[in-house]
């Protein structure tokens, strides 16, 4: 809807509006990883990964030619945002670099499936390999 509000005032061509648009919107989203990126890992992760994003040719030419995937992008990623906000104890979840053995143990204790295993162990590769 806001799409065609846009194109009604004629600025530009019908199919260039779309494509400012969905850009402007996905900008939006990729913006959301800021915050994101502050809770989860520290002060550089939000613009770290914004770069990294802007820096991936496939998501930066789907901001201008995916009308449908943006949106979604942006809302989710809002979303996850305001989540992580509203309730940063199920949102946060700081790197156990320092104290791995901890982590295993936790995951032994913890009556959960191996999937949930596999995803808490993947989690401390990227952040060992990270820092």
């Amino acid at each position: 809807m806001l799409t065609a509000y846009v194109q009604s005032f004629d600025v530009a061509d019908r199919i260039m509006v779309r494509h400012a648009m969905t850009f402007l919107v996905g900008l939006a989203g990729v913006a959301a990883l800021l915050p994101i990126g502050r809770l989860v890992v520290g002060r550089w992760a939000g613009l770290t990964a914004i770069a990294l994003c802007l820096l991936t040719g496939y998501l930066y030419g789907s901001l201008f030619f995916t009308p449908i995937d943006v949106p979604f992008l942006a809302a989710m990623t809002w979303a996850r945002t305001v989540a992580g906000t509203l309730e940063p104890v199920a949102f946060v979840w700081r790197c156990p670099v320092h104290e791995p053995k901890k982590v295993f143990e936790i995951s032994r204790k913890r009556a959960a499936s191996a999937a949930w295993r596999a995803v808490l162990h993947a989690k401390l590769l990227v952040c060992a390999a990270i820092t």
